[in-house]
Formats: structure tokens, sequence, C-alpha cells
């Protein structure tokens, strides 16, 4: 569980955005998508919490919360690769935009509220940035829309 929010983020860094944009896809049992489907609004502590019917699991012990996100979740992910939205500079003085498309997704629109007011990112996915804003100095790196992976 300690390690869950980094591997998204492992996988694009070897180039391999395909296999987490599937595993955010997956909705059978076990999945994210699978704890959505039966009703999750957090991520569980462990993939079989929940059987494969949608039932809980009460043959686990004590240690099965449905309600476990410390570090479970991949949102930094969403804004960092779908969006694209990294900083450049500390305080998000300076930011690049670089969204990372993939799978079947093919828009993404987000907003992250830093100290330098709101970045509110509206992407087609495979063309350019549609918007950007926010008091900041913003690169646009759009190498790699356009690029179904």
């Amino acid at each position: 569980m300690v390690t869950t929010h980094l591997l998204l983020p492992a996988l694009t860094s070897i180039g391999r955005n395909d296999l987490a944009y599937q595993m955010l896809a997956k909705t059978n049992f076990p999945s994210w998508g699978f704890e959505v489907g039966v009703g999750a609004t957090t991520i569980f502590e462990l993939w079989n919490s929940v059987n494969a019917d949608g039932t809980a699991n009460v043959s686990q012990d004590a240690m099965n919360s449905f309600n476990h996100a410390n570090f479970g979740g991949c949102a930094e992910w969403f804004y960092r690769d779908i969006l694209g939205i990294n900083p450049l500079a500390p305080g998000f003085t300076k930011i690049l935009i670089n969204p990372q498309p993939g799978g079947d997704l093919t828009s993404a629109q987000g907003s992250y509220d830093s100290i330098q007011g709101q970045y509110l990112e509206r992407v087609d996915l495979y063309q350019q940035p549609i918007q950007s804003n926010g008091n900041h100095s913003a690169e646009h790196d759009g190498s790699n829309l356009g690029a179904h992976h």
C-alpha cells in the first residue's frame, strides 16, 4: 500500500504509459475500477477487501479497511501526467504543461490551486492544450500530443 502512489509515475518514467492507462481502465476484479464499480469512494486497503461478487470479504482479519487512501491514490499522476501540470520552479512560479496521452482517454480537464493562483488545464489529448491559466510562466511541450500509446 505504501508504494501504490508511486506505481503509475514509475510506469510513466520507463515509457509504459500504456500499462498505467490499462490499470486505470480495468474494471474487473481486482482493480481500482472494480472498487469504484461496487460503490467505493476511496481505495480499499487490500485488493481482496471485497470478493469478486461485490460482497465484503469477511475472511480477512482486522486489517481490512474500506477507507485506506493514504499513499494509495493516483491523483498526483492525473495532474502531472494526464493533464501534464508540472512545477519547474518552487511555488509553481514556472510550470511545464506536458500531457501524456494514453489508453482510450481523448480529453481531460482539471484545475490545481497553487500559491500562484488556479491552473486550469483542458486538453484534447491528441491536439494542443486548449487552455492554461494562472499567475505563472508556462512552457508548453506538446511533443506527446497526437501520439496514441
